[in-house]
């Protein structure tokens, strides 16, 4: 089956900022990537996903620790993804312990103990969260810590109790 002359599959990679890298795979969008991506870096699966989540021009989507295993380049593809989702209405959900794609959100909502501890604009929920010591942010214990948790695998903190979800829409 040739998907490579898919427009909507063409236009999810290029709105993800993968088009170009897939190009530059053996067989363009034909190459095979093995059982769940094994072909690819974790940076690589982060970006086709969202491909994926943004194929069929969705109303609504969700991004779990998108930009945990991406590289510069990649952070600013996701951005640029992001930025142009919120211009077409889509409603996001975006859940992150990074702090840097929080720039690209409307609300945030912060979670602490299973409980709701913040919620409202980014610009007024930020500077609670952020704290007079880079040490102090976003521990979820009140007291002075490591900025994220220890890693398990693949950008993923040791400990859920501190989530910070983050809602990206128009209007």
């Amino acid at each position: 089956m040739c998907i490579s002359g898919s427009p909507a599959i063409v236009e999810a990679a290029r709105l993800a900022g993968v088009h170009e890298m897939i190009l530059r795979m053996p067989g363009g969008y034909e190459t095979e990537i093995g059982l769940g991506g094994a072909a690819l870096s974790g940076g690589e699966r982060q970006r086709i996903a969202l491909a994926r989540a943004v194929y069929g021009t969705p109303r609504f989507v969700v991004l779990d620790e998108p930009n945990a295993s991406l590289d510069a380049e990649g952070e600013r593809a996701l951005l640029v993804a992001m930025d142009a989702l919120k211009k077409a209405g889509v409603t996001m959900v975006v859940i992150a312990h990074r702090p840097s794609i929080l720039r690209h959100v409307d609300k945030i909502l912060v979670l602490r103990n299973g409980g709701v501890s913040l919620f409202g604009p980014r610009d007024e929920v930020i500077p609670k969260v952020s704290g007079p010591e880079p040490t102090e942010r976003m521990t979820g214990t009140g007291q002075p810590g490591r900025v994220r948790g220890r890693r398990r695998h693949a950008g993923r903190p040791s400990s859920r109790s501190h989530r910070t979800g983050a809602r990206a829409r128009t209007g």
